[in-house]
C-alpha cells in the first residue's frame, strides 16, 4: 500500500500520545482502560459530526491499545474528512482481520468500495525480486505484488529497481481505476489497461491492444479502371462537342451558297455548287462524328459508374498474426 511520508504533525501528535499515556498509566488506569475512554469520547464527536477531533481520539486509542475493531471507526472519519487513501488501508486491514463479524464485514465492504472510488490504484508488473517505488517512496516487500497499489489520483513516478537495473513510468492515477503498469527490464513498458477488479474501474489503458485495420483504399484495381474510363467518357464527350461546333460551320458555309444563287447547282461546275456540296457533306460527317462520339460518351460513362459505384459482392480475406506482449494475436478481416 502507498502511504504518505510522515509530518511533524505526526510526531508531535504520537509525541502527545505518549505522553498522554505515561500520565494515565502513572493515576492508574490500564492502556485498555486508556483507549477505552478515547473511544468513548470519538465516539460522541462523531455524533456531533466533529469527524477530525473524533478521528484524532480514535488514533490515540488505537496507538495506546491496538484493537482491528476500531479501524472500522477510525476509517469513517478518515472518509468524512477527505483522507481516502488511509481509509482504505484501515478497511482492508480491518476486513482481513478474522474476529470481524459477517454482519460488520458487509457495511465494511461498502465503506471499501467507497474509498476504493475516491483513490487511484496501480497493478504493477516487473521482474521477480524488485523493489518498487512511489515517487520515491519504496513499497512493502518485493514483486511480484497480489494486490494492486493505492495510491491517490493525480500524477506520479513508479520506479521499479532490482541490482543496477531500474525501469521508470511515468502515470496519471484516475479515481476508481486500476491501471496496468508495465516495469519489466527485458520489454519496452508502457502504461497499459485499466483491468477490472473485484471493484468497479472506469478507465482503460492496455498498451498491449492490437493495432486497429486500416480501412479500405478506395483506389483498388476495379476503382483504378473505372476512374479510367470515366475519364475517356469525358474526352468522348469533349470530341462530341467538338463535332457540333464544326457543324455549325458546315451549316454556315452552305447558307452562304445558297446567298449567292437560290440554286446554287443548277451549273454543277460553278463555285457556287462546290461550296453546297462541301457543306451538305461536312455536315454530314460531323452529325456522324458527333454521334459515334456521344454515343462512346454514354457507353464509357455507364461503366464508369458500374466500376466505382456498384457495391462488391466478393471481398478478399485478409489475417494478420500481430505480437500482443509475449502472445501473439490473430485479426483478420472477411
Amino acid at each position: 500500500m502507498y502511504r504518505r511520508p510522515p509530518t511533524r504533525f505526526g510526531f508531535a501528535f504520537l509525541l502527545a500520545t505518549l505522553l498522554a499515556s505515561s500520565s494515565a498509566a502513572a493515576a492508574g488506569d490500564t492502556p485498555q482502560q486508556i483507549a477505552e475512554a478515547h473511544l468513548r469520547t470519538g465516539l460522541k464527536l462523531y455524533e456531533q459530526a466533529n469527524y477530525e477531533a473524533a478521528r484524532l481520539e480514535f488514533l490515540q486509542a488505537q496507538a495506546v491499545f491496538p484493537r482491528p475493531s476500531l479501524l472500522r471507526n477510525l476509517a469513517l472519519c478518515e472518509l468524512k474528512t477527505n483522507r481516502p487513501l488511509e481509509a482504505i488501508q484501515h478497511l482492508r486491514t480491518y476486513l482481513a482481520d478474522p474476529t470481524t463479524t459477517a454482519e460488520k464485514r458487509e457495511n465494511a465492504k461498502k465503506n471499501l468500495d467507497e474509498a476504493f472510488a475516491k483513490t487511484g490504484h496501480v497493478s504493477v508488473r516487473a521482474a521477480d525480486g524488485a523493489t518498487i517505488s512511489v515517487d520515491g517512496q519504496a513499497q512493502p516487500g518485493t514483486a511480484p505484488f497480489r494486490e494492486p497499489i493505492d495510491t491517490l489520483p493525480g500524477r506520479h513516478v513508479l520506479e521499479a529497481r532490482l541490482a543496477d537495473r531500474t525501469a521508470t513510468r511515468d502515470l496519471e492515477a484516475a479515481a476508481g481505476v486500476v491501471a496496468d503498469v508495465d516495469l519489466r527490464f527485458e520489454e519496452k513498458a508502457a502504461a497499459a489497461a485499466a483491468a477490472p477488479t473485484t471493484n468497479p474501474a472506469t478507465a482503460n489503458y492496455d498498451a498491449g491492444s492490437p493495432p486497429s485495420e486500416p480501412g479500405p483504399s478506395f483506389w483498388t484495381a476495379r476503382h483504378t479502371v473505372g476512374v479510367t474510363v470515366g475519364g475517356l467518357a469525358l474526352v468522348a464527350a469533349g470530341v462530341g462537342g467538338g463535332f457540333l461546333v464544326a457543324r455549325n460551320g458546315h451549316v454556315s458555309d452552305g447558307k452562304d451558297a445558297l446567298s449567292v444563287s437560290s440554286r446554287p447547282c443548277s451549273q454543277p461546275t460553278s463555285a457556287a455548287c462546290s461550296q453546297y456540296d462541301g457543306a451538305r457533306d461536312g455536315i454530314k460527317s460531323t452529325e456522324l462524328g458527333a454521334a459515334i462520339s456521344f454515343g462512346a460518351f454514354v457507353a464509357l460513362g455507364v461503366t464508369a459508374a458500374v466500376l466505382i459505384f456498384w457495391p462488391e459482392q466478393k471481398r478478399e480475406a485478409r489475417l494478420r498474426l500481430l505480437p500482443v506482449g509475449r502472445d501473439l494475436s490473430l485479426m483478420g478481416t472477411f
